[in-house]
Parts: structure tokens; C-alpha cells; sequence
């Protein structure tokens, strides 16, 4: 199961870490005028990210509980396979802090409890990095044109991926020891249609590329005792449509729709008779979720994130509670 669950943790501990914890509520929607009274209230949908950047001089703090459990794979004919239960609870705080005009950066470090067969870990993983700037700032009352932002993101492999334990079933990985550099767009429309409704749409491109990691004996990428080398995680693509819909100004519901593809992986050295590489892989998941937001700067959104389909990559279901704080 490993080999096919490492393309899920790529996007799982990959994806939703660097692009998509970092969404936030964020910053207002246009330049805030109190004179617009029909101005929604949005926590921001549960994965696709913000197309404005936080202000200069504020910052967007957003910590996420994940449960997450992996119930098995689905094989190269896109048919699931059941195997052991995997369950990872997930804590991530991502910080966006606006340090320039138009400009954001952005770290999300994460704390994972792990679970299966038996076996228990905790793990800090790796620390999610992102800067962005805002092409193009869409205007108040106008759906056209969208904000546009421009997301570089990178992945700092401070959690344990190799030397692992046989014995703890896989609980002491926390990492994918990949810099995981990546670029990626986002664009934002908001629609009003009649007194508090209003649909908010986010589009979201990204390619990310895996580099190289060293690895020694049993790792996240397969292996056993005794092996040595480095491994090559394939490129992976998304693409994110993010939804909201303001039932009132303070009620929204959320749906994210996701497409993942990820390339085959690859592995120079001595694999120690463990075969060290994947095929590519294929996933589509959605995400509804609910909003309450208490103000213009602090919602709470909660909702769940799921596989549709796939292929040569793990199943797996996601509860999410996430507290968006705009200071």
C-alpha cells in the first residue's frame, strides 16, 4: 500500500499544506468601503486559495484540525481496493503575513498524530512556505475583472520520511523529504445576486516539482533495511475550483472540486529487493463544507474532503475544522 499512498501524501500533506491551508478568509474582498452594505461576510472555501493577498501590515491566521483516514487504494483500472485503515490527525497553523504592497508570505508548520494496526506516533512535519503577488485586483460590484494572484511555494523537509520502523506500520513518517518547489495561479470572481446572496468563485492552477530525496533504508517511497539512494517523486498538476454561496451575511456554504495528477516516481541506487517507484496517479475529491463567520475578520468553517475517484493512489476521507482570525 505504501507505493500508492505516497502519491495521496504528496497531495494530502503536499497540496492542502502549501496551497490550500493557506486559503484563509483573508484579506476583505476589494478595498474595504463601509458605505457597501451588502458586503459578504467569507471564511474562504476549505481548500482552494484567496486570489488577494493579505494587506501590508496585516496578518491572516488560520489553524486546521484534520482527521484524516486512508481505507485503501484505488489500482491502475481506477477500481478501489480495501486494505488497512490508516488515520493521521492533523494540526496546522498557517501564518500569512503581508510584508510588502501586494506582496505575501506565508509558513505552515504542522504537528501529526498517527495511527494504524496498533501502532501510534506523533510527528512534526514539514514547513509549507509560499510567497505571492497580486497581478490584478478585481473592483467592488464588478464580477469582471477577477483578482488575480501569483503563488510561488516550496516545501521546507523538516519531517522524518526515512529510517523508518517496520514495526510502527508506517505512524513515524511526517514528511516527504522534498523541497517541493511549485508555482501556481488563482483567480477570484464574487457575483451578487439579490440582499445578502452572493457567490464567490475561486480558480486555482498549480505544478509542482518534486526534488530529489536522499534516502536510507525503509522511507515513505518504499525500501527496506539497507537501502540507499535518492528518490524522485513525479511532478504533480492541480486544479481547484472553489465555491461559496452567502446564504446570509453571517451563513455561507462551501464546495471545493479538485483534480490531481501526479507522474511516475523514480529511484537511483540499491533498493534492497523493495521496489523503490510508482506509476502516475490520478485523483478527483470534493470538499463541502459549512461557514459561520462572527465578523468581517473571524469565521469558522468546518466541513469534510474526499476521493471521488482515482487511480494508483490511496482513498482517503478528511474531516476539517479550520478558525480564520483577520488581523
Amino acid at each position: 500500500m505504501k507505493k500508492y499512498i505516497v502519491a495521496s501524501l504528496l497531495f494530502v500533506a503536499g497540496f492542502s499544506l502549501i496551497e490550500a491551508r493557506t486559503s484563509g478568509g483573508g484579506p476583505p474582498l476589494f478595498s474595504k468601503d463601509p458605505s457597501f452594505e451588502m458586503y459578504p461576510w467569507l471564511t474562504g472555501p476549505l481548500l482552494a486559495p484567496s486570489g488577494h493577498v493579505v494587506p501590508q501590515g496585516h496578518v491572516n491566521i488560520e489553524p486546521y484540525l484534520f482527521w484524516t483516514q486512508y481505507r485503501g487504494i484505488y489500482d491502475s483500472n481506477w477500481k478501489f481496493k480495501g486494505q488497512h485503515h490508516y488515520t493521521s490527525v492533523t494540526l496546522e497553523v498557517p501564518f500569512q503575513f503581508g510584508i510588502l504592497p501586494a506582496t505575501e508570505f506565508d509558513i505552515v508548520p504542522q504537528v501529526y498524530y498517527n495511527y494504524s494496526q496498533g501502532q501510534t506516533s506523533w510527528q512534526f512535519g514539514d514547513l509549507g512556505l509560499s510567497l505571492s503577488f497580486q497581478l490584478l485586483n478585481d473592483e467592488k460590484g464588478k464580477a469582471w475583472p477577477p483578482a488575480i494572484k501569483l503563488r510561488f511555494t516550496g516545501n521546507a523537509p523538516t519531517g522524518k520520511y526515512d529510517h523508518l520502523k517496520p514495526s510502527k506500520k508506517g505512524t513515524d513518517v511526517g514528511g516527504i523529504g522534498s523541497w517541493y518547489p511549485g508555482a501556481g495561479l488563482v483567480f477570484s470572481n464574487l457575483f451578487h445576486f439579490s440582499g445578502s446572496h452572493f457567490l464567490a468563485m475561486r480558480y486555482f492552477f498549480s505544478y509542482n516539482i518534486t526534488t530529489g530525496a536522499s534516502v536510507r533504508d525503509a522511507n515513505i517511497y518504499g525500501g527496506t533495511k539497507g537501502t540507499h539512494g535518492t528518490a524522485y517523486p513525479g511532478d504533480t498538476f492541480t486544479a481547484n475550483i472553489g465555491l461559496e454561496y452567502s446564504m446570509s451575511q453571517a451563513w455561507t456554504l462551501a464546495l471545493d472540486i479538485l483534480y490531481n495528477y501526479g507522474a511516475k516516481n523514480r529511484f537511483s541506487g540499491y533498493d534492497g529487493g523493495v521496489p523503490m517507484t510508482s506509476p502516475s496517479s490520478a485523483s478527483y475529491s470534493l470538499s463541502p463544507a459549512i461557514e459561520y463567520n462572527f465578523s468581517e475578520k473571524v469565521g469558522l468553517i468546518g466541513g469534510t474532503w474526499f476521493t471521488v475517484a482515482g487511480r494508483n493512489t490511496a482513498q482517503y476521507i478528511n474531516w476539517i475544522l479550520a478558525l480564520n482570525i483577520y488581523i
